[in-house]
């Protein structure tokens, strides 16, 4: 019952950003928890507007006395929370995603770090669904995917299994953790090519060029394909509410990246002009 308090605690402050029980120091503090009279402050929480659902689910979770605080199984089934998740449901993969997590083994490491540095630079409000369809399949909550995670991933994206599944899943695994984590799954859902990811090629491209200059030196796409799109961010390049954290999988400074290609080889193919 303390890890539903503790959950109370973090919707409150949620909901109102700060905590329920505020003093001057920690023996105040836990006298104002502890005393039976003593409540959070409930009427600020009906003047920022939230429901009566709302704030009945977060008042059982602060309960003082253990016996009438809701266990995990019963505050799962509350009402409110149930209609809350009505209203943002697991949406079904697209074909564009079905199609990119398809030929992830396909793909040059050159567009792998290219996907990298999209996801780095995307709103978080921009991956809700792919967020929502992530912690669908992270059955162990452990904010990454095992190898039976992938399995079923793939299953319920309807990829036909004969295209060998363990191909795809290694692919994914850019940094052979043996796990795929949450970039790595982001990323691998991504594909360039639609309509709704052509705003973000900009993106790609201001983190490979690390000096900002407007064109990519050899240096320059050398580094990011070999330490990775987070390697040397330019300054004053991080917007508001980008995700943070993002890591690509980084290829040693060898002759070969992992796609069998040379940094020189990508770099002819790009550079059509020759300059």
């Amino acid at each position: 019952k303390s890890d539903i308090w503790s959950v109370g605690v973090m919707l409150f402050q949620l909901m109102l950003g700060e905590l329920p029980y505020r003093a001057d120091n920690i023996l105040l503090q836990a006298n104002l928890v502890c005393n039976p009279r003593r409540h959070p402050p409930w009427h600020r929480l009906a003047k920022r507007k939230w429901s009566l659902g709302a704030r009945w689910f977060c008042q059982q979770l602060l309960l003082k006395d253990e016996k009438q605080r809701p266990s995990a199984a019963s505050a799962m089934q509350d009402s409110w929370l149930s209609k809350a998740a009505e209203m943002h449901p697991t949406e079904p993969p697209t074909e564009n995603e079905r199609d990119a997590m398809n030929h992830q083994h396909l793909q040059s490491h050159l567009m792998k770090m290219a996907m990298f540095a999209v996801t780095s630079q995307m709103n978080l409000s921009n991956l809700h669904h792919l967020n929502l369809r992530f912690k669908h399949f992270d059955s162990s909550g452990d904010g990454r995917l095992s190898h039976e995670e992938m399995l079923q991933v793939l299953k319920e994206m309807r990829i036909p299994l004969g295209e060998d599944p363990e191909l795809i899943i290694e692919a994914l695994d850019g940094d052979r953790s043996g796990y795929i984590e949450y970039s790595e799954f982001i990323a691998g859902c991504l594909d360039l090519a639609s309509d709704g990811m052509r705003e973000h090629l900009r993106d790609a491209f201001e983190v490979f060029d690390l000096d900002g200059s407007g064109c990519l030196t050899f240096d320059e796409l050398s580094k990011v394909l070999t330490e990775g799109p987070n390697s040397a961010p330019a300054s004053g390049r991080t917007a508001g509410g980008a995700v943070q954290g993002i890591r690509p999988p980084l290829a040693r400074p060898s002759v070969l990246l992992p796609d069998g290609r040379t940094v020189d080889e990508v770099m002819r193919a790009l550079d059509a002009g020759g300059t």
